[in-house]
């Protein structure tokens, strides 16, 4: 019953089944390692450590359980033991693939399948929902499978509208009926977007249902699975020395694998408008290229002070005018020059934010609300320091890529690492690792998880975690 509840995404009453069968039997393993599972889906982290665990111990020969403890420990960046757990072996039977779905012949265009658990509100989606609607129709005929519900953001609805087909397999949880679909439908190239990240079923490839299967973009290593045909990659980040390490056949592409999709996404970015407002008497002309503003009063009075400033995209100001005095103006501007002649609604708040409000849609997720001036203040930076930055999940970090970020601070004194509570329970893990290596934790600046774009000016330079070969921050 829990995992029928699970899988309906009630999660509540599948914990309450969970911890009814422990309660009729505390020897239960599958149900700690269920019960877990909900913890871990919940960011619950420690509570899934702590069932896992127990899993463990009342069946050490438990996959499932072993590889998700080893995951939760590394999201808190828990590196206890760290050497040993990594080289641990389980011994787990064979598993017998099928044979081959057969694909029908005799279709007048090429059929590629892009199947993906992040069709929605996630980075992958921000990469390349455009992308299935630049192929050429005349010979390309285009499927996305979506392995996620539906979460009503503009980025599914983008790649809903760009795909000639889309079809929602998250109602089909039967991988072999999921296998079915896609085999029915024709398909000659299968795209695999997730590889061993959160959401991926690879059950479905595993049971062939296109001649050719292919790995790109969500997960850049190799599968390590006879079913995946191909990876789609760049001679930087599969080197041909290295192509022995894989069990796909490497497609290189010209100069990268990673696409990005700002082109088109943020055009609103290169448009520039000028507005006419009048402040204090002094008439100000703002010029808005992009998301950077600036000031010229067409009197003779100083400047406006720049200090250190960023614009970023936000939809609560609290925590910035919670920080500053500041007084606030609204009024009505209109563009005298520009791309959409508009009324636009500003509110200017003195010293310290303007706050551009607009609704014109880009090509993806609409144009932020809110334009944000801020300082290293709000994000409780040191005003005069270098600022090291990794906006990473935390479990995308190991220790010797800690301690090569730790031996950078210590050759830079007027420097800080700035990382993301990513999630919260891994800032102890960081902070107790750092000052046992003589860092003083207040040189690690943790923040929680906002939007990127906005603060990239904050800092001076962006360090990547090697293990992630250098994507991921993108």
């Amino acid at each position: 019953m829990g995992n029928t509840l699970k899988e309906m995404g009630d999660a509540a009453n599948a914990m309450q089944c969970y911890t009814r069968a422990i309660q009729i039997n505390p020897a239960f393993a599958d149900a700690h390692s269920n019960l877990a599972s909900i913890h871990k889906d919940s960011g619950n982290i420690p509570d899934a450590i702590q069932s896992y665990s127990t899993a463990l111990k009342l069946k050490p020969d438990f996959p499932d359980a072993f590889c998700n403890l080893a995951h939760c420990l590394q999201i808190i960046c828990d590196w206890t033991d760290y050497d040993n757990r990594c080289v641990a072996m389980l011994n787990h039977p064979p598993f017998n693939f099928p044979d081959r779905l057969s694909v029908r012949n005799g279709v007048s265009r090429l059929r590629i399948g892009y199947v993906s658990s992040d069709f929605g509100n996630h980075p992958t989606s921000h990469l390349m929902q455009s992308i299935p609607g630049m192929h050429d129709r005349s010979r390309i005929e285009v499927f996305c499978y979506a392995l996620s519900a539906n979460d009503g953001t503009n980025f599914r609805q983008k790649l809903m509208n760009e795909a000639e087909h889309f079809v929602d397999l998250s109602q089909i949880t039967c991988n072999g009926k999921a296998a079915d679909r896609i085999n029915q439908d024709g398909i000659h190239i299968l795209i695999n977007m997730n590889g061993y990240t959160k959401g991926a079923r690879n059950e479905i490839f595993a049971l062939r249902p296109a001649p050719l299967q292919v790995m790109w973009l969500g997960y850049p290593g190799t599968s390590g699975a006879p079913f995946m045909d191909y990876i789609i990659t760049d001679a930087v980040t599969s080197p041909l020395r290295l192509a022995h390490a894989y069990s796909e056949k490497l497609a290189y592409m010209p100069h990268t694998f990673f696409i990005g999709d700002h082109a088109q996404m943020l055009k609103h970015l290169t448009e520039r408008v000028i507005l006419k407002v009048l402040l204090f008497h002094l008439r100000i002309i703002i010029y808005l290229s992009g998301v950077w503003l600036r000031l010229e009063r067409e009197d003779k009075c100083a400047p406006a002070e720049k200090d250190n400033v960023a614009v970023v995209n936000a939809t609560n100001l609290e925590p910035l005018l919670s920080k500053a005095d500041v007084k606030h103006t609204v009024r009505e501007t209109e563009v005298v020059y520009g791309p959409a002649k508009e009324k636009i609604k500003t509110e200017v708040v003195v010293p310290v934010v303007e706050i551009q409000m607009h609704h014109k849609a880009a090509t993806g997720e609409e144009v932020p609300q809110s334009l944000l001036l801020t300082s290293r203040q709000q994000y409780n930076l040191p005003e005069d320091a270098i600022v090291f930055c990794n906006f990473n999940q935390l479990y995308k970090i190991d220790p010797p890529t800690l301690d090569m970020w730790i031996e950078i601070l210590k050759r830079v004194p007027r420097s800080v690492l700035w990382l993301l509570r990513f999630p919260f329970h891994g800032e102890a893990h960081v902070q107790k690792y750092c000052s046992e290596r003589d860092i003083d934790p207040k040189r690690v600046v943790f923040s929680h998880v906002a939007a990127k774009v906005g603060s990239f000016s904050l800092y001076f330079y962006c360090l990547y975690s090697p293990k992630n070969q250098s994507r991921v921050m993108l």
